[in-house]
């Protein structure tokens, strides 16, 4: 995931900070002025549908329109300026709208499967924004796809051959939809539409952008903004959260310097599910797998099945084989993560969760998953092993 976890997602989150005037007034009153959304939904009859604003933390709804007998919907309303905007039954399936103060759009699909059979069109940015969801939609449903097999495979022989070549073809799709990403924002300059691209996610708190390496990407966005929409919310909040990761960035201390072979792994000390305090240098006199993971993150639980592997075949050697795994979990997550540890078959080796961050400066976590192996006195063998290089690396340990 991103650097220094906790600041950074929180930081992400403050570019969904999108604030603007509203008054609305549903399917009841029409307005001479100000923008309007209808449409037809199939399967949506005498459904309710919502129109809300992102926040940081929440998601606001500021009106409803109920469908009538020919599936027909209609908003109303006036804006100060250019908002972005969900249009929703559930809130697991929504269209994104760029709604400016005098647009005319109209929205038609299916309400049993919005995001993917929304076809927007009329005026303003949302036309062009539909175009960069449905390529974001059909990425996910080739994700998703990868997932399935990756659930369905697990017992076979071949299972490590297999893991590699659905990582091989994650690394693929998410390579695409950020080159996409990128092409769009090239050919769009100071567009909200190039703002919410930053945005753009493959799954919670799975941003697209690392906002600490693609942070000239971000800078591009601005200019444009600055040059088109110089007094906008959305142009002054991503200016300043621009500032917050540069001056980030300029604050590192010698804690954030990148750990390498060779390196002492620094000392963690961390609850486990049953809040006892565990540290890493109880582990000293084997070798360890220090792993860091969250339970969100899919291609770390893409891994786990290896780690059980490895474990029990070298869990009884003489030298000594232990696996220090860290979640990054929130503490609102924490009874998933009780939990993924029992569904992962992974109960035999020791587990803590960072519920402070804690980790991400120590260990100046960029990106999840992230795994460092160490010799019996704690210093760093390798980094970042995955599959049959893990393997390997642990065959020349111990010898078998």
């Amino acid at each position: 995931m991103n650097l220094l976890l906790n600041n950074i997602v929180r930081a992400i989150a403050v570019l969904s900070i999108l604030l603007f005037v509203f008054s609305s007034c549903g399917t009841k009153e029409k307005k001479k002025s100000g923008f309007s959304i209808k449409g037809n939904l199939e399967h949506g009859v005498h459904q309710k549908i919502y129109l809300a604003e992102i926040t940081s933390n929440e998601l606001l709804v500021k009106d409803s329109a109920k469908i009538d007998d020919d599936g027909n919907f209609r908003f109303y309303g006036v804006l100060s300026e250019p908002s972005v905007m969900l249009l929703y039954r559930s809130i697991d399936d929504p269209v994104k709208l760029i709604i400016d103060t005098a647009d005319q759009i109209i929205v038609n699909g299916n309400l049993s499967n919005l995001a993917g059979t929304a076809k927007v069109s009329g005026t303003g940015e949302s036309v062009n924004l539909a175009k960069m969801q449905s390529h974001l939609y059909n990425n996910l449903l080739l994700l998703d796809s990868l997932n399935f097999i990756y659930k369905t495979s697990q017992s076979l022989n071949n299972f490590d051959t297999v893991l590699i070549e659905l990582e091989r073809l994650s690394d693929s799709i998410l390579h695409d939809e950020k080159t996409y990403l990128i092409n769009f924002i090239d050919e769009n300059p100071g567009e909200l539409s190039s703002y919410v691209a930053l945005t753009q996610q493959v799954g919670p708190q799975n941003f697209i952008f690392n906002p600490v390496e693609d942070l000239e990407i971000f800078k591009k966005v601005e200019n444009g903004l600055v040059k088109k929409l110089p007094n906008s919310k959305i142009t002054l909040g991503l200016s300043e959260f621009i500032a917050e990761m540069e001056e980030l960035e300029n604050s590192k201390t010698n804690e954030d310097i990148e750990l390498k072979p060779g390196m002492y792994a620094p000392e963690i000390t961390l609850k486990t599910e049953l809040d006892e305090l565990v540290s890493l240098s109880s582990t000293k006199g084997k070798y360890v797998l220090l792993v860091f993971w969250a339970t969100w993150c899919k291609p770390c639980r893409m891994e786990n099945p290896v780690f059980v592997r490895l474990h029990n075949k070298y869990k009884a050697s003489k030298k000594g084989f232990e696996i220090y795994h860290v979640s990054l979990d929130r503490p609102s997550d924490k009874s998933n993560w009780s939990r993924l540890i029992k569904a992962d078959n992974m109960i035999e080796w020791i587990h803590v969760i960072d519920e402070k961050q804690i980790c991400a400066s120590k260990y100046a976590i960029e990106n999840i998953p992230l795994n460092y192996l160490l010799d019996q006195n704690g210093m760093i063998i390798a980094k970042n092993l995955r599959g049959y290089e893990l393997e390997n690396k642990l065959k020349e340990l111990f010898k078998y």
